[in-house]
């Protein structure tokens, strides 16, 4: 089958290592096979042929109806060069001319975003480390409203393996995520420049981390200016997310609402002030499933405190937290979903913290089963309130809870009204002067606590 083209400009016949100029085509084409690098303006239509791309095509052209065949580690375009109704199985961030030696991928790697969207691309592949200063945001609008649409973005690496790193090295949030319906990130490692305290004992777990607002890591749902309605079905799994006052943050923005089905999984919480923060209302089937935080944070999980200051309904399943995490929870649940965790190994934790379950309203369950905490010794982490709770129907049940030294008799501390039930506290003598709406045994004959 021959090359069928209205207008073709050809100018010489290029030597090997020379480029083709090709201008103006404005007609089908049915076949093509690009080898060498070749500048072209107009535009191209490839009539839904397979177009195999070895060489680099710069100018400001228009390719259309193109099934894309090509080398995922190469630039096959420069940025003035647009994709319109092509297709790919994956989509490479090389394509658009992302290297590892760019001082700033800011602009390579937001076209590779925006053309998968807009062509309906399912796959976005991080080729290698890249640089940059601006937000990258995935998103879609039409007549001036967000619109769904899926995207998986994603690497070779995991939540331990550093392999594909985006380094952001701006101020604002590094990676925004809106109205998304379906797709995910994965497999990809995002470090910004947030610096926690050092720590030094007790000063580092009673002082609070110092605030850069609007720095965050991965957001969903960052602009509450044209819709309400948040995404639904997005994951994010096998990451790692490192150097922010946020590290994963859902819906930030004070409008939006319904975010449903957030699963977050095997998520790997570096240095920063809060590792996943939520507020929006009426969320639902939102997971946890797999966190690890090994790094120098704040607050592990807070829930109700940001956005609409509304919370919806969280399951946490499993984890492991060492390192320098102060504070494991701060819940609000100012509605009528609950929040439950299983199966969360803790150690080296200042505390618990706290969980607000009851309201004028509402009174919500917030379970914590199968919890295994070993706190941080009073020594090193100066005295503390474990707990706060405010609702019996805040239970804690199967859990086991001790000092880090496996010292008998260290204090423990709780406030508030919730439930233990089949709790272990190693020795802890309880320490609560004028609490009485905890029952306690401190010679730990009783092990089965209830609130008044």
């Amino acid at each position: 089958m021959k090359n069928i083209f209205t207008v073709l400009i050809v100018f010489s016949s290029p030597c090997l290592g020379q480029s083709n100029h090709i201008s103006t085509i404005t007609s089908s084409y049915q076949a093509s096979r690009f080898l060498k690098d070749t500048s072209m303006t107009g535009v191209y239509d490839a009539a839904h042929k397979v177009m195999h791309i070895e060489g680099k095509i710069s100018g400001t052209v228009t390719i259309q109806n193109a099934i894309i065949e090509a080398n995922p580690y190469i630039q096959i375009a420069d940025t003035t060069v647009t994709f319109i109704n092509c297709k790919t199985k994956e989509f490479s961030s090389a394509w658009y001319g992302a290297k590892s030696t760019n001082a700033d991928n800011s602009v390579q790697l937001q076209k590779c975003i925006n053309t998968c969207i807009k062509n309906g691309i399912k796959n976005l592949y991080i080729a290698d480390n890249y640089s940059y200063s601006q937000t990258l945001k995935a998103f879609n609008i039409s007549n001036g409203q967000y619109i769904g649409w899926a995207l998986n973005i994603y690497g070779d690496g995991d939540r331990w393996d550093d392999r594909q790193t985006l380094h952001y090295t701006g101020s604002g949030i590094a990676f925004g995520v809106q109205l998304a319906k379906g797709g995910s990130i994965s497999k990809l490692t995002i470090k910004g420049n947030y610096k926690p305290p050092k720590n030094t004992g007790p000063v580092y777990y009673n002082t609070p981390f110092p605030v850069k607002p609007g720095n965050s890591g991965i957001v969903i749902d960052y602009d509450g200016s044209k819709n309400t309605g948040g995404s639904t079905g997005f994951f994010i799994e096998d990451t790692d997310v490192d150097g922010f006052d946020v590290l994963y943050d859902i819906s930030p923005n004070g409008a939006t609402y319904n975010a449903d089905i957030i699963h977050l999984n095997n998520i790997h919480c570096g240095n920063g002030r809060i590792g996943v923060r939520s507020g929006q209302a009426q969320e639902k089937d939102n997971e946890i499933n797999g966190i690890f935080s090994w790094g120098s944070i704040q607050v592990l999980i807070q829930i109700g405190k940001s956005g609409k200051v509304q919370a919806g309904n969280y399951v946490v399943r499993g984890g492991n937290v060492a390192g320098g995490c102060v504070q494991l929870f701060d819940i609000s649940l100012s509605g009528w979903n609950s929040f439950h965790v299983y199966g969360l190994y803790a150690e080296s934790i200042a505390r618990i913290g706290t969980i607000y379950a009851r309201t004028d309203l509402y009174n919500p369950t917030a379970g914590l089963n199968g919890l295994e905490v070993k706190f941080q010794t009073p020594d090193n982490a100066g005295a503390q309130t474990l707990f706060t709770g405010n609702s019996y129907k805040i239970i804690f049940r199967d859990c086991d809870m001790w000092y880090y030294d496996g010292k008998k008799g260290n204090p423990m501390t709780w406030a508030g009204n919730f439930t233990f039930d089949n709790v272990d506290f190693g020795g802890g003598v309880w320490n609560n002067p004028g609490l009485i709406n905890i029952k306690h045994d401190n010679s730990g004959a009783n092990t089965s606590i209830h609130s008044q």
